[in-house]
């Protein structure tokens, strides 16, 4: 790694779209020994993608050191057919899960090659990415142990709610945050 500094770019689909094998590579060197690798496979990858810049809204912060991609986060939001919140195994109010197309930021995947991390890389395309959204919250699924148990408010004032969604197999328990700004 040369000491050049870490730069942020935004891009939308249209422009993305140019740069997708970048995108797969790098997922694909994050998840190179997750299981099960269907799921982590390059084509489903590939598929995602191609399904998620196709929504109103796509929107993607890459993190370049130098011409290196070295993570980026994307997202969109949540149309009013969405299924989003399907698969969840706690009830949620209806209020809680109508969507809009304006009212929830989904931000969907958060990559950071493993040598980058530990740098605030992560924390800044995730702040960055959502600084620019107009919609009143966002959410995100990870793995349950990244959030625990509980609904919680964490030191900048974001609620976490701690849902658990499955089964997917691999995949035990995930948590929502929620944002509201």
């Amino acid at each position: 790694m040369a000491d050049h500094p870490v730069t942020f770019l935004r891009f939308d689909a249209g422009t993305a779209s140019r740069f997708v094998g970048d995108l797969v590579a790098l997922q694909q060197e994050i998840y190179a020994d997750a299981e099960p690798r269907e799921f982590f496979s390059e084509d489903r990858y590939r598929r995602q993608l191609a399904s998620h810049m196709k929504a109103s809204g796509w929107d993607l912060v890459a993190a370049y050191q130098g011409d290196e991609l070295v993570g980026y986060a994307y997202g969109f939001p949540l149309q009013p057919d969405t299924g989003w919140w399907n698969g969840l195994l706690t009830t949620l109010p209806d209020h809680e899960i109508t969507e809009t197309g304006h009212r929830t930021f989904a931000l969907s995947e958060l990559m950071v090659r493993v040598a980058w991390r530990g740098r605030g890389i992560g924390r800044a395309l995730h702040d960055r990415l959502l600084s620019a959204r107009r919609e009143v919250r966002a959410t995100l699924l990870v793995e349950g142990h990244v959030c625990g148990d509980g609904v919680r408010d964490d030191h900048r004032g974001i609620r976490v709610d701690v849902t658990p969604r499955g089964p997917l197999g691999w995949v035990r328990w995930w948590c929502r945050r929620v944002v509201r700004r």
